[in-house]
């Protein structure tokens, strides 16, 4: 249950990331369109003063004229231009826009679909409450019976076989008429005891492996936020530090310091303990779920504070990080 949970908080953190990314388009798309109608504009004026450029030539056709219908042919060539990527530039936009609404949908989808698991998981384990305990209840209902009390049977005592040593040989041999009993050795009983130990070795490590399986949903979300860094952090501007202190404060478990990565990324780690829980970043609450399996396991913690007013905390543990590479500082 603690991992749909976990797989939960994954999704809502990557819709959180899509709608900071439509704002982010919304806002370029928006500067984009008034770029297209200040070029609009400036494509008018020039083509007015081509218009005029060419009449003068027609009524006079001097070196002045012309130089000025020259500059004005240029001119409007330049505004053709600037209308042609402006429109690019929008198109272009719009259309992330577009895959980004699309990822959105998606996203949300996936989030109804683990909320629907967990709505099932949670009416399994009450079912399974309910009728345990009115398994319970019909036991402490019914009348103990006494148990039924038999004779001890009587113990046949068993046949010797009788043996008779041989004087001459110095040997023993079996009575006639008797059952031949063969003596085993010691030594047998003790062959089988022996891979015991080994068989239940190997099963712990067996399950241990499988406890530290990693969700595929859980790999993914970590590759995709650590190409995001690297992308933000590949660029020469490391930019300043929007906090010169900045800690994570569990409600269960204590705090830690950030690490400043740049970009207004910053870094955590911490042990973590199972289970929902909150986790306080800049006065803003986040709520996460820790799966049994990771109990004391170290976690990394990123916060992007890129937008103040719609923060994120991505939160994963450091055994996944290090199958795809850690994200540290540059």
């Amino acid at each position: 249950m603690d991992s749909q949970r976990q797989l939960l908080d994954i999704q809502l953190v990557e819709i959180e990331q899509i709608e900071n990314d439509i704002l982010s388009f919304d806002s370029r798309v928006e500067r984009a369109r008034k770029s297209l109608v200040k070029a609009e504009s400036d494509f008018a004026e020039a083509r007015n003063a081509a218009l005029e450029a060419r009449a003068a030539i027609k009524l006079e056709d001097s070196d002045v004229h012309q130089r000025e219908a020259r500059r004005a042919e240029h001119r409007l060539a330049m505004a053709e231009r600037a209308i042609d990527s402006r429109t690019r530039r929008v198109e272009f936009l719009l259309g992330n826009v577009s895959e980004q609404q699309t990822a959105l949908e998606q996203a949300r989808e996936q989030v109804k679909k683990i909320e629907g698991a967990i709505a099932a998981g949670e009416r399994k384990l009450a079912a399974t409450a309910r009728r345990e305990a009115a398994q319970a209840r019909a036991r402490a209902a019914k009348p103990p019976v006494a148990p039924a009390i038999t004779p001890p049977d009587r113990p046949e005592r068993p046949e010797m076989p009788l043996v008779l040593a041989s004087a001459d040989t110095g040997t023993t041999q079996v009575a006639a008429g008797m059952p031949e009993t063969a003596v085993q050795p010691a030594e047998a009983a003790t062959e089988v005891a022996e891979p015991v130990a080994e068989v239940q070795a190997s099963e712990v490590e067996t399950a241990s492996e499988a406890a530290r399986e990693i969700a595929p949903e859980m790999l993914a979300y970590v590759q995709r936020e650590k190409a995001r860094i690297d992308e933000l952090l590949g660029s020469d501007r490391a930019g300043r530090h929007t906090f010169k202190h900045l800690s994570l404060n569990s409600s269960i478990r204590g705090s830690a310091e950030f690490e400043f990565l740049g970009q207004d990324q910053y870094r955590a780690v911490m042990e973590v303990v199972p289970g929902t829980q909150s986790f306080r970043v800049n006065g803003g609450r986040f709520q996460r779920t820790i799966p049994e399996r990771d109990a004391g396991q170290r976690y990394v913690f990123i916060f992007d504070a890129r937008r103040l007013d719609r923060p994120r905390l991505v939160v994963y543990p450091e055994y996944v990080e290090t199958s795809v590479g850690p994200v540290t500082a540059p």
